[in-house]
């Protein structure tokens, strides 16, 4: 018979072990051991099922992802940019002034074989009537706005630097009786050249927004 069969000494070996510690205390009233619910995730919303590149209506965009809404369009600065540069490439073909009936344009070639500001003016237009038709294809795109600006300024300098130089020509011919008067391509320049750089600023005001 062994020591296991002894109700004496089993009595015995329970009276010497170590109580049981105590049950770890639950929040909210439950009882000891108790396995709680679980917790369903959030429901899963996807996007529709279109791809493009981020930020494009219907484009395919990650969870959670901020989704950017589109751009508004440009078309007042791109077509005023479009004009600008329509009537500054037209001004340099224009009569910029007359000498006694003798008609000047900007491509007309002095006594040395050169010619004015015609080129420079004919490729500012172009350049502007490309940058508003960007605009008006790519909405709201501030590098070429910028640029717009800048061109414009241009433009709009050298045709009133031009203009100063026609009144010298003006007063000098006065001087040997030699009458001197302004054509319209001058003008022209000046005025595209002004609507083009307004354009670009209401662009660059409005990609600001």
């Amino acid at each position: 018979m062994s020591d296991f069969d002894d109700p004496t000494t089993t009595g015995r070996w329970l009276a010497n072990a170590a109580p049981l510690p105590p049950p770890t205390p639950t929040s909210g009233g439950e009882a000891p051991f108790a396995v709680r619910a679980p917790v369903p995730p959030p429901p899963f919303t996807p996007n529709p099922p279109a791809y493009g590149f981020p930020g494009a209506p219907g484009a395919f965009q990650p969870y959670g992802a901020a989704v950017r809404p589109p751009r508004p369009k440009v078309a007042v600065g791109g077509w005023l940019l479009v004009g600008g540069g329509a009537l500054t490439a037209l001004g340099s073909f224009l009569t910029w002034f007359s000498v006694s009936g003798q008609d000047f344009t900007g491509f007309t070639k002095d006594d040395s074989g050169s010619v004015r500001d015609g080129p420079f003016f004919l490729i500012i237009g172009l350049v502007l009537l490309c940058l508003g038709l960007t605009l008006v294809a790519a909405r709201r795109v501030l590098a070429i706005a910028i640029i717009a600006i800048v061109v414009g300024v241009i433009a709009t300098w050298g045709a009133l630097a031009d203009i100063g130089s026609v009144n010298d020509i003006k007063t000098f011919g006065e001087v040997f009786d030699q009458k001197v008067d302004f054509g319209p391509g001058l003008y022209l320049c000046l005025v595209g050249g002004a609507i083009g750089l307004a354009g670009s600023v209401i662009a660059v005001a409005k990609r600001r927004r």
